[in-house]
């Protein structure tokens, strides 16, 4: 026959209480609450060593809510013949995920960092992300973070993408693990707030700006006091954009300058400058060496040789005759 009594309330009460006693507080998981960058790590060192995660390539999480459930590490490792391992972590322990053949020889990666340089973990780099966000005006659900070198440094990078509800990327936040200084964003703007075709509006601080007028004429360029620069207003503020210096200069360290104006030759209004007398340049005169060939042989004067003198009248002629001429 089936009972048709029931529990009474105090007598449920005293049931859920000796169940919570006898088998611990259950209810609830610890996974819902995620796992932040610097608690995942410190769960593989102490498993497997500091010198697992010494040197990191890569750490990836994602689906945070704002932190993930679980990460995967690409770390540097000495035994390994391609020089990388894969190890996974969420609440409940770290495990060894092997070693990566994908990377090496054909595509090594950008570099390492080293976790000593490592100041800004996730909770940090989330908390970062949404104000940007929020200055953006843009709603997003959840969070999936990367952690990577700067290529040709040792500088951490944090990449923090923003997934809405519907599973779509809505904006991406690169900011530096070190001081968390803010490095660039993109926005990715869909439904009423997108382009007038239809296609989504992408915000990119990167990008060159597009606001200023890049083709002017010379009478709508406002130079500024120093002649190199040119002001140019856009739609924030005015910026002074330098100039190059021109490259058809020649170059020569000895350069023409300016002479200093003198004041006490300015000319009072209604007069008339003074003509200096132009006075004829001198011809020079022909050397021994070149000879204008306009104009006759100079003479020779008394000093030239004295053999070649005819004899003054009355005195006898002591010069050497000529040689006979022979005869044909």
């Amino acid at each position: 026959m089936k009972s048709n009594r029931t529990l009474s309330k105090p007598l449920i009460s005293f049931v859920v209480l000796a169940l919570t006693l006898s088998f611990g507080p259950a209810v609830v998981s610890q996974d819902d609450s995620g796992l932040s960058s610097r608690e995942a790590l410190k769960m593989i060192s102490d498993r497997y060593g500091e010198a697992s995660v010494e040197w990191i390539v890569e750490l990836r999480g994602k689906g945070g809510v704002p932190q993930p459930k679980g990460w995967s590490l690409l770390a540097y490792d000495e035994k390994a013949p391609r020089l990388l391992a894969w190890f996974q972590v969420d609440r409940r322990k770290a495990v060894d995920d092997g070693l990566d053949d994908e990377l090496y020889p054909k595509n090594p990666p950008a570099g390492y960092l080293n976790l000593k340089d490592l100041r800004v973990d996730s909770k940090a780099a989330f908390t970062i992300a949404e104000g940007q966000a929020s200055n953006a005006r843009m709603g997003f659900d959840e969070l999936n973070y990367s952690l990577k070198v700067r290529e040709y440094s040792r500088e951490p990078i944090w990449l923090v993408e923003l997934v809405d509800a519907n599973g779509m990327l809505v904006g991406k936040v690169f900011l530096s693990g070190k001081d968390g200084e803010v490095l660039r964003t993109v926005w990715i703007y869909r439904g009423d707030q997108a382009r007038p075709d239809g296609l989504p509006l992408i915000i990119d601080s990167a990008v060159p700006r597009t606001e200023v007028t890049r083709i002017r004429s010379s009478r709508n360029q406002t130079p500024s006091e120093n002649s190199n620069s040119i002001r140019i207003s856009d739609a924030d503020s005015n910026r002074t954009i330098p100039l190059l210096p021109l490259t058809t200069e020649p170059s020569n360290p000895r350069k023409i300058q300016p002479m200093e104006r003198d004041a006490s030759r300015d000319i009072p209004a209604g007069e008339k400058p003074a003509v200096a007398p132009s006075n004829p340049i001198p011809e020079p005169e022909p050397t021994d060496r070149l000879r204008d060939m306009r104009r006759p042989a100079p003479k020779p004067s008394g000093a030239d040789n004295p053999i070649f003198k005819k004899p003054a009248t009355g005195t006898p002629d002591t010069r050497i005759p000529p040689p006979p001429i022979p005869p044909r």
